[in-house]
């Protein structure tokens, strides 16, 4: 439960928790909560990840699919992390945003080349994409 559920005050400790979650949705290409699943309870992305995050090999299993492992595996694991400590459950264990930053800065980048036949693929969308306005 986060700090703004618990007290109803949004603070620069609630915003940084707030990051975390849209870190994991850009990590697992998922929702923040789930509301694909009428009738049953729902699990919010930071339940159901959370358990991926305290250990480098296994956050490797939240990625998503759609990227095609076309990502930095180590930059990957960092961003998870920075996010696990956006996410700490007592907000003064969260960084402060300007650390955030420092951190996202200093991620490894991708050394990963595209794969020729999708990079035409995508320009090619594109190109329709432009012509159909």
């Amino acid at each position: 439960m986060n700090w703004f559920t618990q007290t109803g005050h949004l603070t620069p400790k609630s915003d940084v928790y707030s990051f975390g979650v849209v870190l994991l949705e850009l990590l697992s290409g998922k929702r923040a909560l789930n509301d694909d699943r009428a009738g049953f309870v729902e699990e919010t992305l930071v339940d159901w990840a959370k358990p991926f995050l305290n250990d480098s090999r296994r956050v490797l299993r939240i990625m998503d699919t759609r990227l095609g492992g076309q990502y930095s595996k180590k930059g990957a694991q960092a961003t998870a992390a920075l996010a696990l400590q956006c996410l700490h459950t007592d907000p003064k264990n969260r960084p402060p945003m300007v650390d955030v930053l420092v951190n996202l800065e200093r991620l490894p980048t991708s050394n990963v080349v595209p794969r020729s036949s999708q990079s035409a693929g995508e320009h090619h969308t594109v190109k329709r994409l432009h012509h159909s306005r």
